[in-house]
């Protein structure tokens, strides 16, 4: 495909393209717009160019556009939107004719020009009639076995599976609501793996375990995944460390043994391995620098405890949540709560549960005021409700119900 490499110049098809600038076209526009790679074609390129100018290749991976191709380039993880299957649900004959006539025009980047708009059309309307649609990964397990995994999943879910797959020690870092228990769960789903989780590991004990007056055991969340994994070395076992940055020093001494070393020393006396099938995964609100006014009961995390991990900053997903929530006029009211909350420095969390429960409410025709009274402003106090209503869109339908909010019960 690539006929010359001239520094960072690529010759296809007899036309230049920048390698640092996006695969651009370098020739002279024909008609209303330059020529330009389609994004398949432009990911067969990078592959062939990681083989035959490793140099040049690098260079391009610390490019700002690098990010979009780097999942399909390396294989590890591809995302396939299922939206390109539902084309076949408008297969109809006006498409087909529509499709003949672009296939007609002699200008290719007229063609290219001209399907994008088709697959455009084509996503509006699948996601208008069917709804938001899962999608699809290849994930690379080990190196002769790929496993596809489909669902609704997070914007950050494909990298965050290929750490894990690499035996990386992750911490997510995000406010509450982001749904980081649930995308641990999906890994180890993905995996085919065994889900373990503890958290808030404020004391000791519930990190070792303790021994009783009559000298029985009890064991942890942690000493049980260790245990499963050296009896299943064949299955992943993914271990999630909740509020990690709840956790005190003494606890977070101790985890970093366990972190760096892989091993550990419980009450029972033990020192216990964790293989390599043992995934740590922790979970956090903040970048390990102590208490703020949303999480106040935070601890500060030395640079030590923070050395051991990937840290991969979690926010909301909007197409996920969209996913969870798909009435419009809900889902903006919540935004435009949990946007007010953030602007005020209100002590409130708005997140993917609460749009779960405001849903599942709104489609069992729980009334439209004990929805956003027992489901999103719940616990707010007067004054609280009072700013957030000033930053409210009153033409929501919702807005109505939140003015009705009873502040006596």
């Amino acid at each position: 495909m690539i006929e010359k490499i001239d520094g960072t110049i690529l010759t296809i098809d007899g036309k230049r393209y920048d390698a640092i600038r996006n695969l651009e076209c370098l020739e002279e526009a024909s008609g209303r717009q330059k020529t330009y790679l389609r994004t398949p074609t432009k990911v067969k390129v990078l592959k062939e160019l990681k083989g035959t100018d490793p140099e040049l290749f690098e260079r391009i991976t610390h490019t700002y556009w690098w990010s979009q191709f780097e999942d399909a380039v390396n294989g590890v993880t591809t995302p396939t939107n299922n939206e390109s299957e539902g084309m076949s649900l408008m297969n109809n004959e006006s498409l087909t004719k529509l499709i003949s006539a672009i296939e007609g025009i002699s200008d290719m980047h007229k063609i290219e020009f001209a399907e994008q708009k088709v697959e455009e059309y084509a996503k509006q309307f699948i996601e208008k009639t069917y709804g938001k649609l899962p999608v699809t990964y290849d994930i690379r397990v080990s190196d002769t076995e790929t496993k596809r995994i489909e669902g609704h999943t997070h914007k950050i879910f494909p990298k965050v599976l290929k750490y894990v797959n690499m035996g990386k020690n992750i911490m997510l870092v995000g406010p509450a609501g982001t749904g980081k228990n649930y995308m641990c769960e999906q890994i180890a789903n993905a995996l085919g793996g065994k889900f373990f989780y503890t958290n808030s590991l404020t004391l000791e004990y519930k990190l070792t375990g303790y021994e009783d007056a009559n000298g029985k055991y009890h064991s942890t969340p942690v000493r049980d995944a260790l245990d499963y994994a050296n009896q299943h070395l064949d299955e992943n076992v993914i271990l999630m460390l909740d509020e990690f940055d709840t956790s005190s020093s003494e606890v977070a001494t101790l985890a970093n043994s366990l972190l760096a070393n892989r091993y550990m020393n419980f009450a029972d006396g033990k020192c216990i391995h964790a293989p390599k099938n043992v995934k740590f995964i922790c979970g956090a609100n903040t970048f390990g620098t102590g208490a703020d006014a949303l999480y106040v009961s935070r601890n500060v995390l030395d640079a030590a405890t923070l050395d051991r991990f990937i840290v991969v900053k979690m926010n909301y997903d909007k197409n996920l949540e969209s996913h969870l929530c798909p009435n419009d006029s809900l889902k903006s009211f919540i935004y435009d709560i949990r946007k007010s909350a953030k602007k005020n420095h209100i002590n409130a969390v708005f997140g993917m549960r609460c749009l779960t429960n405001a849903y599942d409410m709104f489609v069992n025709d729980i009334p439209m005021e004990d929805i956003v009274q027992d489901a999103i402003i719940k616990g707010l106090g007067e004054d609280d409700i009072k700013i957030i209503k000033n930053d409210l869109d009153s033409s929501n339908e919702w807005y109505k119900a939140f003015k009705f909010v009873d502040f006596e019960s």
